[in-house]
């Protein structure tokens, strides 16, 4: 028997790794299966050649031995299920060969249920699939409907790692997911991942970052929902990190409430960034979805990250039961006044299985009944206000995160006496008169940092004007284009030379963070400056 696992993946980043069918393919290669074959076409090579399904379908059948019988797995995400269903639908019309097709990502039979076309499918298994899929190739055959099989977990040490085994091989993603335990304990209203929490063996692990470090690494995406739920384990596995592969950049997604000042400096040991899940600052929309919250504290624990020079993010929701567009936009000013280094903004997804799903008659939110589940209106949210909301989040996005503006964002908005919401509406509105919104396609992460570096100039020179402060504008570029060069000097390696009208001592060396008066006590000193690496650390000279 021939069996093809195949994946289409939306991301250039080492996120992009297909993780769950190359555990897939690893299990069922220790099971004994030996013909096994693991491919995947990535989307934006489709959007630019030709249909994601037909480029999916085009490279299975490269791999198709007419021979012998054939199955064929499609793993799907919220972001592919229609470009999957396609290909499965091209693939069954085909005249030379007929494989039994089984389908697998949901984590429980609603979801799929919910997309037109999932019949296509002779099987489809719903949550771990490793054990379920070796089972079900011991007795293959073709089905006259579609059947749902419920996936068994794993024993975690039965699970062999695609790492190890060359199923995956990190020097293609340019990095690797890093698989340290499955489940999530947390019971968030919102996710379907409910199941018990399991961690993969400590002797795995060790192996895997071995391998890594043979194959020079440099970003590691660590897939654990909550890294830090058992904080034994988690300080072992930072000190193997630390030891094992000191010169990668980490990943994580941490508990906030359980961090420690020990936990502060295990972290602060590595290059990393933490992953944090604010949601919402709105008390009543927290407990209407049954999470506790507490302003102060929180703000305490983020201090505390802060005064360490720890690299964090926040994941917000908007939509959420009681939510309305003045509270997200509150969110959003607390967020930002914690000085993170970057926010993911999602609309609220009622994904079938999830509590929030289950209550919608109770809740009275409508949402669309396809992937990916999009919140449409709620008693709280008009579907007016959902769409400011979300050209609010994606400003934001394009201004703050892309624009790397963390260092000097609040220092340069506070002369305009505005808060930060209010400047990411304005914003949003500058994108639309300027053909750069969301819905015109415009992605900010596939624009050079340059390109994002003039929009924000373009707008913070708008702003200043507007309020006649442009004699402070000269600061403010300097400030945004300094720290924009030593952004570029991290993240790319790229070295830039510019003019500024200020010695970069003064605009960097903090006095600057008072604009104004910075603009009205400074003297002028116009330089050229070049910012480049030397040996290891960012440094500047005048030329």
């Amino acid at each position: 028997m021939q069996i093809i696992l195949a994946s289409v993946l939306t991301e250039t980043t080492p996120l992009g790794v297909p993780l769950k069918a190359a555990s897939n393919v690893s299990f069922l290669k220790k099971k004994g299966f030996k013909d096994v074959e693991l491919v995947s076409v990535l989307h934006e090579d489709a959007a630019q050649n030709a249909d994601t399904a037909e480029l999916l379908v085009k490279e299975i059948q490269k791999h198709i031995n007419g021979s012998k019988q054939t199955a064929v797995f499609i793993t799907y995400t919220t972001k592919t299920i229609k470009f999957v269903i396609k290909a499965a639908e091209l693939v069954k019309k085909q005249q030379n060969f007929a494989p039994v097709l089984i389908c697998f990502g949901a984590d429980n039979q609603e979801q799929i249920q919910h997309c037109k076309g999932y019949e296509v499918f002779d099987y489809v298994i719903t949550g771990e699939p490793e054990v379920s899929s070796a089972e079900l190739l011991q007795n293959l055959r073709g089905t006259q409907k579609t059947v749902f099989i419920t996936g068994k977990p794993a024993n975690p040490e039965d699970l062999p790692s695609p790492w190890l085994d060359g199923t995956l091989d990190p020097v293609d993603y340019n990095g690797a997911v890093w698989e340290l335990s499955r489940g999530c304990g947390q019971k968030c209203p919102f996710c379907a991942n409910h199941k018990e929490r399991i961690s993969l063996p400590l002797s795995r692990l060790e192996k895997e970052l071995e391998l890594f470090a043979k194959k020079k690494v440099p970003e590691v995406f660590v897939e654990d929902k909550v890294f830090n739920a058992d904080k034994e384990r988690a300080l072992k596995l930072l000190s193997l990190m630390q030891k094992k592969l000191p010169d990668a950049h980490f990943q994580f997604k941490i508990d906030l409430n359980l961090m420690d000042k020990q936990l502060v400096r295990a972290f602060c040991a590595l290059s990393c960034s933490l992953q944090i899940n604010l949601i919402s600052s709105n008390p009543t929309v927290l407990k209407n979805c049954g999470i506790s919250f507490d302003k102060k504290q929180f703000a305490h624990k983020i201090r505390m990250l802060n005064d360490n020079e720890l690299i964090f993010g926040f994941n917000l929701i908007y939509g959420l039961p009681g939510d309305t567009y003045p509270s997200f936009r509150e969110t959003l000013d607390y967020a930002l006044s914690l000085y993170p280094n970057h926010l993911e903004i999602h609309k609220l997804s009622l994904i079938p299985g999830t509590k929030l799903s289950a209550d919608i008659e109770k809740t009275g939110i409508r949402a669309e009944s396809e992937p990916p589940f999009h919140i449409q209106v709620s008693p709280t949210f008009s579907e007016l206000d959902l769409l400011k909301a979300e050209n609010l989040a994606f400003a934001c996005t394009v201004f703050y995160t892309a624009g790397r503006a963390v260092p000097w964002f609040l220092s340069v908005i506070h002369p305009l006496k505005i808060k930060p919401s209010q400047f990411f509406s304005d914003f949003a509105e500058w994108l639309r008169c300027n053909n750069c919104a969301k819905s015109t396609g415009f992605d900010p992460f596939r624009q050079p940092h340059t390109e994002i570096e003039k929009i924000q100039l373009l707008f913070l020179e708008l702003k200043y004007e507007e309020k006649r402060l442009s004699f402070a504008f000269p600061v403010v570029k300097d400030v945004v284009c300094l720290n924009g060069a030593l952004s570029r000097l991290f993240a790319e390696g790229e070295e830039t030379t510019l003019r500024t009208m200020y010695h970069p001592d003064d605009i960097l060396g903090g006095s600057a963070f008072d604009v104004t008066a910075f603009a009205e006590e400074a003297c002028a000193e116009p330089c050229t400056v070049r910012v480049f690496n030397n040996n290891g650390s960012p440094d500047f000279q005048i030329i």
